[in-house]
């Protein structure tokens, strides 16, 4: 198969229909189907080419699991196997692969929007890592302030320990991918970043 040009529709359309958060018209849809499942059973329609040309242009990003449990979930060996088929196939459970697909899909989309983006931006995770107690405990006072870990580590009157400190950073982790009322503008702001994350 020649190279075929990909265009950013192309690539948000791809987005949308593994529905990623990435996508421009993502909702949220918990136990339903993935949006491509209708055009699987049609793969000559014009969806399906446009949706596998992406997913052709993007798959070497997967390791070779993650490249044939996605191969058989959109028909390029075949007829499409049910996530049961694919777990028995590769001595798994089937939830087992619904996370694998769903880790592969994850990867795809990443580097689309890494793509789109024109750089890597740096990860909530990367920027907390040097910060001092006090920045970690200003950024939980702005953004989750009814931390359990965050109000024991008040009460106490001597440093954080590592594992204080571990469990404040996952509580901080868990407000940003929540991003609730504004959430990661004031650790942004704290942390005196611009859109780089």
């Amino acid at each position: 198969m020649g190279e075929i040009e990909i265009t950013k529709e192309d690539m948000l359309f791809y987005l949308d229909m593994i529905g990623s958060i990435y996508g421009p018209s993502y909702k949220p849809k918990i136990g339903k189907l993935k949006p491509y499942y209708p055009f699987l059973k049609e793969p000559t329609s014009e969806e399906y080419k446009r949706f596998i040309q992406v997913y052709l242009h993007y798959r070497d990003c997967l390791n070779e699991r993650e490249k044939t449990i996605l191969d058989f979930q959109y028909r390029l060996k075949g007829e499409k196997l049910t996530l049961d088929q694919m777990g028995e196939q590769f001595g798994i459970s089937s939830s087992r692969a619904a996370q694998i697909r769903n880790i592969a899909e994850l990867r795809i989309a990443k580097a689309i929007r890494e793509f789109l983006n024109g750089k890597p931006k740096k990860s909530f995770g990367s920027l907390l890592e040097g910060q001092p107690d006090e920045v970690l405990i200003e950024i939980a006072l702005a953004i989750c302030p009814h931390s359990r870990v965050l109000r024991t580590y008040l009460k106490q009157d001597k440093p954080m320990s590592y594992i204080t400190r571990k469990n404040l950073k996952h509580a901080l982790f868990r407000a940003w991918w929540l991003d609730l009322l504004d959430h990661r503008e004031k650790a942004m702001k704290i942390l005196n970043v611009k859109n780089e994350i």
